[in-house]
This record gives structure tokens, sequence and C-alpha cells, in this order.
């Protein structure tokens, strides 16, 4: 019986003490949060508030307080890319057929040799001809060892302030912090310092990084690590190099305006012996997932204007005349659609001649 006692005391005793430990865990956690306000704001204030989407640093692909991540397998000229594109924001000029709003840019390197950047910049200069001000409108840091901790962090940030810079270049991803980027704590503290440092200043972020080893084309799900950095960015850019020795970028992400659905092309031209570097800007490709949307919107538009005129048959030559904002390529892929699907709702009847089934 003295036994049972001194369990049954041992066992109150413990229960008071995992007591005693939660109300202490409770209070720590209502002492934390004492002073934390949960402001909310109804949607009819929101949609007359003066709140405005934030401004483009390069129209539809890179705005204000903004991530943008760019990704590209080895070779494929991410650094590059992001020299060239700094240089133009820092000139203001259009980049890849797209405007461009004069900034000031921070570019950290942990990733490359800064006597390469020397060379590369050096040919840049000759071949686009940007002048000692525009170079003078981007610093520049090299192997400084910086990694997202608390000492780094405010060092970043005060030198955003000093350097008055709206655009920060990261060259790469995974040189930025100490953890694995396939943890998504780990990933995400830099996305975390990245959101407060764009909300408070405004900056853009352009963060390059590696993806997994593939044959084929990149596509969104082959960056690397855990799916907080795709999660965390505002807007992602894909970089492929083609046969043909050019290079696309392809927008596979953007929070802020429409996703651009065009694939832009460049060739990088010159070499050390021509003693000048120039990207070229080829034009845009429409991608083919939005080919395919815009030939189902035509079609679309051609059963309601047949339902309007109270029409069941129509011919070619109507599409041209009553379409002609639609390229005649794109007129002539809808109407094949409609002939090759025999289930569809459109057969063609004669050449040239169709009917609604």
């Amino acid at each position: 019986m003295e036994d049972v006692f001194t369990a049954r005391e041992l066992a109150t005793d413990n229960l008071n003490a995992i007591n005693e430990a939660q109300r202490k865990v409770q209070s720590k956690h209502d002492n934390i949060f004492a002073d934390v306000e949960l402001k909310t704001t109804t949607m009819k204030e929101l949609i007359y508030s003066d709140l405005k989407e934030p401004e483009a640093i390069v129209e539809n692909l890179i705005h204000k307080s903004s991530s943008t991540v760019i990704g590209g397998n080895v070779g494929v000229g991410k650094t590059l890319f992001a020299i060239v594109n700094s240089l133009h924001i820092s000139a203001g000029r259009d980049f890849l057929g797209k405007k461009t709003l004069k900034s000031k840019v921070l570019y950290i390197d942990e990733e490359n040799y800064a006597g390469e950047i020397k060379r590369r910049v050096r040919l840049l200069k000759q071949g686009e001809y940007f002048s000692d001000e525009d170079l003078n409108n981007i610093h520049y840091s090299n192997y400084s060892g910086v990694v997202i901790n608390t000492v780094w962090k405010t060092a970043i940030y005060d030198k955003i302030v000093e350097t008055d810079a709206k655009v920060v270049v990261f060259d790469s991803l995974v040189r930025f912090f100490s953890g694995k980027e396939n943890e998504s704590m780990d990933t995400r503290q830099i996305f975390d310092f990245i959101k407060k440092i764009s909300k408070e200043l405004g900056t853009a972020f352009i963060i390059l990084h590696h993806v997994r080893k593939t044959k084929g084309r990149v596509t969104i799900n082959d960056l690397r690590g855990s799916g907080e950095i795709v999660a965390g960015a505002s807007s992602v850019l894909l970089l492929n190099k083609e046969s043909d020795g050019s290079i696309t970028l392809k927008q596979e992400k953007n929070r802020f305006g429409k996703e651009d659905r065009d694939v832009l092309k460049f060739r990088i031209e010159g070499s050390d012996l021509e003693n000048y570097l120039k990207l070229s800007f080829l034009g845009t490709t429409t991608s083919q997932k939005a080919k395919k949307l815009l030939h189902e919107v035509l079609q679309g538009e051609i059963l309601l204007k047949l339902e309007d005129e109270g029409k069941k048959e129509f011919t070619t030559d109507w599409v041209a005349k009553n379409f002609e904002t639609y390229s005649d390529s794109t007129r002539a892929t809808a109407l094949r659609n409609w002939k090759e699907n025999p289930t569809g709702e459109v057969e063609e009847v004669t050449k040239g001649n169709y009917k609604i089934r």
C-alpha cells in the first residue's frame, strides 16, 4: 500500500511540474505577442485606396518590391545575362525590347572571379557603348563571404541605403546561405529577408539560381532545391540555349500584371579577339501553350459571330474578312484544328467551306 501512495505522489508531482512548465511556456508566448496587433481593412477600403502595383524596373519582367529568380543550365549565360541586364537598367536603356526604369544596381557576386567580370564588362562597354556614368551606377561586391545571417542582413541593408540601389543581384542563390537548399526553413529565411527589405525600401532583387541536370529544355520544375524558392519568388525567368546558338528567355511566374507569354530570343555576339561583346535581341516567339490558347479563342469568336448572324456555314474568305486582326497562320491553324478533329464542332464540307455539325 505504501508503494501505491508513493507512486501516486510521484505522479501528482510530475503532473504539477508539467502544468507549471506549460504555464511558463504560455506566459512566455503571451509576452512575445503582447504588443502585436492584427490590422485589417475592408475589401471596399482596399479597392478605393491609393495602393498601386509596384513600378516596373524592366517592363513586365522585373518590378520594384519584388524578387525575380533567373534559372538555367550551367553554361547558358546566367551571369552574363544579369550583367547585361544590370547595365541596361543603370543606363535606362530598353532591354530585350522592353522599357527599363533607370536605376542604381548593387551586384553581390559570390560565384565568379572578379577578373572575369572585369573582362566581360570591358567588352560589353565596347560593344554596347555604355558610358562611365552608366558603369558608376552599378556597385559591385566580389567574394565578400556574404551569408544571409544577422550580421550580413544589416550590412546588405546599409549598403542598399548608402548606394540608393533599387536593384540588388545575388549571384548565385546557393552561395548566400549556410544551410541546405533542399530545406524549406533554410531557403525561407532568405526570401523572408528579401520581402522585408523589398517592402520597406521598394528594392527589386534578382536571384540567379542553378537547375538540376537535364537533357531537355529547362522548366520551372527543374529549379534546384526547396519549393520555397519558387513559392517565395515574385517572378521566375528561365534561360534555354537553342540549337542555332541563340538563347531564349521565358517567364514562368509573375505576381505583378500578366504573365508574359512571349518567349524572348537573343544572341551574344563578339569575342575577345573582336574586342567587344553585345546582346542582340532577335525578337519574340509565342509559346506553344499561348498559341493553342489563341487558336481556341479565335474558334470561339467564329462560333459567336455565326450565332449572331444566324449562320451555320462559312468559308475561309469569310473568316479572313471578319477576323483580319488575326494573322493568316493563326486563322489557318484554327480552321485546320477543326478539320483534323472528327468529333469537333465544325467540319470541312469541301475545301475552304465549313459548317457547324
